[in-house]
């Protein structure tokens, strides 16, 4: 079983369960990300900000060709492995 395969599995039921009760938790970054995309992701972005929304993403427009991502849903928060 290819175990990152697995882990990906795992983080999207998460995010799943999270929309379908309404709402997921939302972890602020520490510095905000500012990506610049294409005019044509920017609105492929706005089509399902609702959606990301839910997911538990915090993203705002910069521009006409950049958003910051202010914040992540928790169950994307990076796991530290603890070796034994």
């Amino acid at each position: 079983m290819d175990q990152h395969a697995a882990h990906e599995r795992v983080l999207y039921e998460g995010a799943l369960k999270q929309v379908e009760k309404g709402s997921a938790a939302s972890q602020k970054l520490l510095f905000p990300e500012t990506l610049d995309c294409r005019r044509k992701n920017i609105l492929r972005l706005n089509r399902v900000s609702r959606f990301l929304v839910r997911l538990g993403f915090e993203i705002e427009a910069f521009g006409l060709t950049a958003v910051i991502i202010n914040g992540m849903p928790l169950v994307f928060r990076r796991q530290e492995s603890i070796v034994e």
